[in-house]
């Protein structure tokens, strides 16, 4: 299980009794560690046709390693930093200190996870006052690791690193995602931005996963548009793509705000990350169709 011996010297608490200070260097090293576990645990059951279940919407999916995941995650999180409150995919808003709140997806990627295939990750991120201030990916299945602490940087595998930064978007290959429903757009009107985009770049990919996330975030996706995603998705990358040196907002090119309420939780969120360059000319096409 995950040694959680940092957790004691983590938490402070000020002298107002309010918000706590974290060791950040500290909060990493259980981000990866815990994110380890909980890979090594999905990893021993990978396989073709594990059993799956249906949430209310069909292309929504849970199996128990989803579970079993966001378990571990949990009980990880509240032992080390019982003072903050989690929303967990499976599990919803616990605590509900909104200030305060870790946001767990235990697999991003379920379906494909299921079907066997390589492209899913299990993803945190700490959330102080509607900002990441920490947060980590892992692909279990390549071992790589990605983390970010606000203002210090975008780590993969311990060596920091910054975007591909790419000019020209005909030569851009990108990442598009999006599932079956119409939370976001109705399907005529998604059909029309992928069609939008196609003819402007090198050519289009999707693995609907965490996978797109931080491949865009580190410049083997030159940008990344997901028309669907939960808060679970979408906090953990924030921090790395935008410590990574690409441009994060929503397909409107308005901020993303991750302030925690019943609201924010229940809602869907769009996104748009790329370097500066690329981000300006994919949204320039985007407004032309939104």
């Amino acid at each position: 299980m995950v040694d959680l011996l940092p957790a004691r010297n983590a938490l402070v608490e000020d002298e107002a009794g309010g918000l706590h200070c974290y060791d950040m260097q500290t909060e990493l090293a259980f981000i990866e560690k815990a994110l380890r576990e909980s890979g090594a645990l999905v990893m021993a059951s990978f396989g073709p046709h594990i059993a799956t279940k249906q949430k209310t919407e069909k292309s929504q999916l849970v199996t128990d390693l989803d579970l079993a995941s966001e378990k571990l995650l949990v009980a990880a999180i509240q032992k080390a930093y019982p003072h903050s409150s989690i929303v967990a995919e499976e599990s919803g808003f616990i605590q509900k200190n909104s200030e305060d709140t870790w946001i767990i997806d235990p697999i991003d990627g379920t379906s494909n996870f299921a079907s066997g295939l390589p492209w899913f990750g299990i993803m945190v991120a700490h959330v102080i006052s509607g900002e990441v201030v920490t947060s980590g990916i892992y692909l279990p299945v390549t071992q790589e690791m990605y983390v970010a602490e606000s203002g210090k940087g975008a780590f993969k595998n311990g060596i920091q690193f910054s975007t591909i930064k790419q000019n020209d978007l005909s030569l851009c290959l990108i990442g598009f995602g999006t599932d079956g429903s119409e939370k976001s757009f109705d399907f005529s009107t998604k059909g029309a931005l992928y069609a939008a985009l196609l003819p402007h770049v090198l050519n289009i990919r999707s693995t609907n996963s965490a996978v797109d996330y931080v491949y865009a975030a580190e410049g083997k996706l030159a940008g990344l548009i997901n028309l669907e995603n939960r808060i679970w998705d979408i906090a953990p990358i924030l921090a790395i793509a935008k410590e990574s040196g690409c441009i994060v907002t929503d397909v409107q090119g308005m901020e993303i705000s991750l302030v925690v309420t019943e609201e924010s939780i229940a809602g869907n969120f769009t996104l748009l990350l790329a370097p500066p360059a690329i981000h300006s000319q994919m949204l320039q096409i985007l407004k032309a169709r939104t």
